[in-house]
């Protein structure tokens, strides 16, 4: 018995054959394609990094770009990321154990509020792609709280190093946190050079007041130099209590040189509970301070609501010299303020504060 196909039936089925063959061919040669696609990203990646390496064999480079991408693997020129926490996170999955570069390009980055806990026991540079150029600026728009946020209560070395950058539009730029409660829960070495703080503070964030541009506790020999604080200003009812460099809780060793402050309703350089040895030199105070350009303070119990659970304790040995005072917010400021002392932690050999050749101007 035969099977009759006339021809027009058969051209049919001929064509849903090819047609169903085509199909597979396209499912095979997406298939590859997907494929293919997933190595060379791997492969550009892994290309990239030994670039990123080959190009500086001492150095880890991560470069950002306000018109990067977080999807980016951030090790090249052209492929850019966003946040600064992604390069955070990059470098906690990566584990470079050499110096780091995070070089950022010029534009404005918006409402970063960054988290950081990643040190390697070097230098770790964050720093304008041409620093002869703008800033680079991150912007917290009025809304953000803390730009940079570091957490290090190991007892040693951070090494975190910032160059030429721009924080504007923040409650608090930056802070440094140690373990307050632990005089060994220390962080340093952390530098700040040519920085730009403006308009940080209460003043331009709704929800509360701020106590500082650049926050340390219990952060020990760090350096801000050449850098400028501008508008650091609070809401008239919590003037007092901002402080464009506020040293806290054993913040000893710090160095504030040839910096400029210009309009802050708060005592520029505040100091509290055990901060010794700090050197405050050849800095330019202008229109700037309640009723004092330093100011040293700590908590007594009995007489003050305190928070800290151990004892607070005066600050000795720290030095204001060759610094230039152009009056204070509303007037004249004297140059220092010093709580009164009282016997909670016995004497000390060292003066508490020593003061040479500073001059109004």
């Amino acid at each position: 018995m035969f099977l009759n196909v006339n021809r027009h039936t058969s051209d049919s089925i001929l064509q849903t054959y090819v047609c169903f063959s085509n199909l597979k061919t396209i499912f095979v040669h997406l298939f590859l394609i997907v494929a293919m696609s997933i190595v060379s990203i791997q492969a550009s990646s892994a290309s990239e990094l030994e670039l990123n390496l080959h190009e500086n064999p001492d150095h880890f480079t991560l470069y950002l770009s306000p018109y990067g991408d977080d999807d980016n693997n951030g090790l090249s020129l052209v492929s850019p990321i966003l946040s600064l926490q992604k390069a955070h996170d990059i470098l906690l999955v990566n584990q470079p154990q050499i110096p780091i570069d995070i070089v950022i390009n010029a534009g404005t980055y918006y409402f970063q509020e960054v988290k950081w806990r990643y040190t390697n026991g070097h230098k770790i540079t964050f720093k304008a792609f041409n620093q002869q150029i703008e800033r680079p600026i991150f912007d917290g728009s009025l809304v953000s709280n803390t730009w940079f946020t570091f957490d290090g209560k190991q007892g040693k070395a951070s090494y975190l190093n910032f160059r030429h950058l721009k924080v504007q539009n923040y409650n608090v730029g930056m802070t440094f946190r140690g373990d307050r409660e632990n005089i060994k829960g220390w962080n340093g070495h952390n530098e700040l050079y040519s920085m730009y703080f403006y308009r940080i503070g209460g003043m331009y964030y709704s929800a509360k007041h701020s106590t500082a541009a650049v926050r340390f506790i219990n952060s020990r020999h760090n350096k801000i130099s050449n850098s400028h604080f501008v508008d650091v200003l609070n809401r008239a009812d919590t003037a007092h209590l901002i402080h464009p460099v506020y040293l806290a809780h054993h913040s000893s060793a710090n160095e504030i040189t040839k910096n400029r402050f210009l309009r802050s309703n708060g005592n520029p350089i505040a100091v509290r509970d055990a901060s010794n040895f700090n050197i405050i030199k050849n800095n330019r105070f202008i229109k700037t301070g309640s009723d004092a350009v330093y100011q040293e303070w700590y908590c007594v119990k009995g007489e003050h609501k305190c928070s800290k659970r151990l004892k607070e304790c005066p600050s000795m040995g720290n030095l204001m010299t060759e610094n230039e005072v152009s009056g204070g917010y509303k007037g004249e400021v004297r140059y220092f303020k010093l709580y009164a002392f009282k016997q909670v932690c016995g004497r000390s050999s060292s003066p508490r504060l020593r003061t040479s050749l500073n001059k109004r101007k």
